[in-house]
């Protein structure tokens, strides 16, 4: 869900249920207590708040060109999915895995892949910061702790277009 609080060019994330995002645990409330103007949650949706000029949504397909490496200029279609999964597809390959946004970080880490040479190691999570355009329509993915150079490769730079 996203909601009517706007976006700081890094955007934050409300997990259904953490205390931070103004929930007890599962099944609660998951209203953000440091904004009184916002109405409660109560789809138990992932949210993405902001700093005052807009909300942007970080769940969604985002595609854009590799930005470098033996990729680059390849379509990278990578999807982060509401219940926290993520499928990114470049070529006839394609990576499944995982997502979460705590404290302003993205973590992703991979689960499988076609071919399966493709994903990272298990347990390889990577760290990275993301940052909107004004109309929330372009999202810049920066690595911040990246153990595997195959996904760094891909996703470091990565400037993805939300697809409608």
């Amino acid at each position: 869900m996203t909601r009517g609080i706007p976006a700081l060019g890094v955007a934050v994330l409300c997990l259904s249920g953490l205390p931070a995002c103004g929930g007890g645990g599962e099944g609660t409330d998951t209203s953000v207590a440091q904004d009184p103007g916002v109405a409660p949650d109560t789809d138990g949706a992932r949210d993405v708040i902001g700093d005052g000029l807009g909300a942007c949504p970080l769940a969604g397909t985002w595609k854009g060109p590799v930005p470098g490496g033996p990729f680059a200029g390849q379509t990278l279609t990578y999807a982060l999915q509401a219940g926290g999964a993520t499928s990114g597809a470049m070529g006839t390959a394609s990576v499944l895995g995982t997502w979460e946004w705590i404290s302003g970080v993205l973590t992703v880490a991979d689960t499988s892949s076609t071919p399966a040479s493709v994903a990272c190691p298990a347990g390889q999570a990577g760290t990275y910061s993301v940052a909107f355009s004004a109309d929330c329509t372009q999202a810049t993915f920066t690595a911040t702790d990246e153990p595997c150079e195959g996904r760094k490769v891909v996703l470091d730079g990565f400037v993805g277009v939300l697809q409608g």
